[in-house]
């Protein structure tokens, strides 16, 4: 099933993601992190994808939200109720000439990170019955193929330093992966992803505080193939540079 579900990933070009991050330190501090919503179409025809997300940063019970809209042509930010155009520069940033167009360039291969599956029902996404596939979480093998993915994005990351992929799975205390991929059709539909981390000093240059946290993340697309549209804000204001220096 991940592997026909891996292979079907070049067909999502169009859907409308719920992302949820989320990491917790064990000491009972308030966790932080982010969700990303919205719908996005990664082969427009434009030099940029279109889209219209929701950015959401979580720091404890606070909330602050800011809007990216992309045109295919153009991109925009809206903050505090104001629309701002992208310059030059940034756009640029964004369009990342030769990145992906869609999710099978990426590279990503989920069937690699599940270890002793098992398949049971999942829930229905819209109107389509899913099966959902769950065991435990290779996490240092997953970390590799995001990072290598986000490369492929065009997304400014490094590799993981020498003997880091080790040190994550001997402070792994609990991680479980779950996949809900379409039963007719094996598209993905979503991803779960919970894994707990011991405090251990050998962390200390990978995570903050040297781990002992609960990283939980969640994935769902829906509306796949659906026809994405954005216009432009008709009140956008030019987004001024940050000051130099």
């Amino acid at each position: 099933m991940l592997e026909q579900t891996t292979a079907n990933l070049a067909e999502l070009e169009r859907a409308t993601l719920d992302l949820r991050v989320l990491t917790t330190p064990a000491d009972g501090e308030e966790g932080v992190g982010f969700t990303l919503a919205g719908p996005v179409d990664l082969g427009g025809d434009g030099t940029l994808p279109v889209a219209d997300l929701t950015y959401t940063r979580i720091t404890g019970e606070e909330r602050t939200t800011a809007d990216l809209l992309l045109t295919g042509e153009e991109a925009y930010v809206r903050a505090g109720g104001q629309a701002f155009v992208l310059g030059r520069e940034q756009t640029d940033a964004l369009r990342r000439r030769g990145a992906p167009r869609d999710l099978g360039a990426l590279g990503l291969d989920p069937a690699t990170w599940l270890e002793g599956a098992t398949v049971e029902d999942g829930p229905a996404i819209d109107g389509a019955p899913t099966d959902r596939v769950s065991g435990d979480l290779d996490l240092a093998t997953m970390v590799v193929d995001l990072l290598r993915a986000a490369g492929r994005a065009g997304a400014p990351v490094s590799a993981l330093p020498e003997g880091a992929a080790s040190r994550l799975d001997e402070a792994l205390e609990e991680a479980r992966l779950t996949v809900l991929t379409g039963r007719d059709d094996r598209l993905l539909r979503g991803l779960e992803l919970r894994a707990q981390l011991r405090q251990a000093d050998e962390l200390r240059d990978l995570l903050p505080g040297g781990g002992g946290l609960t990283l939980q993340a969640t994935l769902r697309l829906s509306a796949l193939g659906e026809a994405v549209e954005v216009q432009p804000p008709v009140d956008a204001w030019p987004l001024a540079p940050a000051p130099a220096g």
